[in-house]
């Protein structure tokens, strides 16, 4: 998933998870954990976020917040949507 992730994004897996917090660095674990939690519905939080070296803590948050996204109408939502859609896809 997280190799997905970074392909889409064309963002080095190390770079996913390390602790920058540029946009784009974010953006793609938000898409990680939406896809994880998605696709890995028996799995606990704190599993998925193991892949990337966050807590479950994080995770919720970035779910939340993945998923306000959903709602609004802008172009960086819309951008990460398709994202998510092409990832799910495959």
């Amino acid at each position: 998933m997280l190799r997905n992730v970074s392909e889409i994004t064309g963002l080095p897996e190390t770079i996913i998870r390390s602790q920058n917090r540029k946009r784009e660095y974010v953006e793609a674990r938000q898409l990680y954990i939406a896809a994880a939690l998605a696709l890995y519905r028996d799995k606990s939080l704190t599993k998925i976020g193991t892949v990337i070296m966050r807590d479950h803590a994080t995770v919720t948050y970035h779910r939340d917040d993945f998923m306000e996204k959903l709602t609004l109408k802008d172009e960086m939502s819309r951008r990460t949507v398709e994202k998510f859609h092409r990832l799910i896809q495959q």
